[in-house]
């Protein structure tokens, strides 16, 4: 049960996930490298900015072990190394 102050607090929802578009390729070529980015979020509840919880380094790209804040699970992402020079 709810005290009665908790009553008049508003319940917190969650909004939907906004879809993302890919970026569309820049027109100017000034041999500045391009960087794809995308946002770690947990698989499960989609919590954004989960706990890093260690990197290894690896021949075929950085491992980043996270930890959810929100659900408690596990997981990780690899950072793929740059292709071509």
């Amino acid at each position: 049960m709810r005290d009665r102050w908790l009553s008049r607090v508003p319940r917190r929802r969650r909004e939907p996930e906004p879809e993302f578009a890919a970026a569309p390729a820049p027109n100017v070529d000034d041999g500045t490298p391009v960087v794809l980015y995308l946002p770690v979020r947990c698989p499960q509840c989609h919590e954004a900015k989960p706990a890093t919880d260690g990197v290894h380094d690896r021949n075929d790209g950085r491992v980043r072990y996270h930890l959810c804040r929100h659900c408690s699970l596990k997981f990780r992402s690899v950072e793929v190394p740059q292709q071509g020079g």
